[in-house]
């Protein structure tokens, strides 16, 4: 009986963090859309949390304008940026203002290509490194 108790809270505990996360991605801009745990080292939630989780927990588990604005991932784009919502004016239940280009906030990484006003690949290492043109 004792076995089938411990089973049971198990079962129970793994099924209320579940339903905690999912509830957390509806908090955040395009969360429920992507369905990635952006809190977590593992995307796919549980366990440690990365530097945006920690934000997020510091922010009371809610999307605000000071977390939006934060770069929790130190890669030079706001929280904001990387999840469609750049002005900072998205509420729960809105849709954002991009759902393309979705990035990472936990996890420094290169914009996406369809990012807008971002480039990537090659274009825009090419255009990062090239010399100045010779005034004439």
């Amino acid at each position: 009986m004792a076995r089938h108790s411990c089973t049971l809270a198990l079962v129970l505990a793994v099924l209320g963090a579940a339903q905690a996360r999912r509830q957390y991605l509806g908090r955040i801009p395009n969360g429920a859309a992507q369905g990635i745990a952006y809190g977590h080292v593992s995307t796919s939630g549980g366990g440690a949390r990365n530097d945006f989780g920690n934000d997020f927990s510091a922010a009371g588990r809610e999307w605000t304008t000071s977390l939006c604005q934060q770069d929790s991932d130190g890669d030079g784009r706001s929280n904001g940026e990387e999840l469609g919502d750049p002005n900072c004016v998205w509420q729960v239940g809105d849709t954002p203002e991009r759902t393309t280009g979705i990035t990472h906030p936990g996890v420094a990484d290169e914009p996406a290509a369809d990012e807008p006003g971002k480039g990537s690949g090659a274009a825009a290492e090419e255009e990062a490194t090239a010399e100045p043109a010779a005034a004439g």
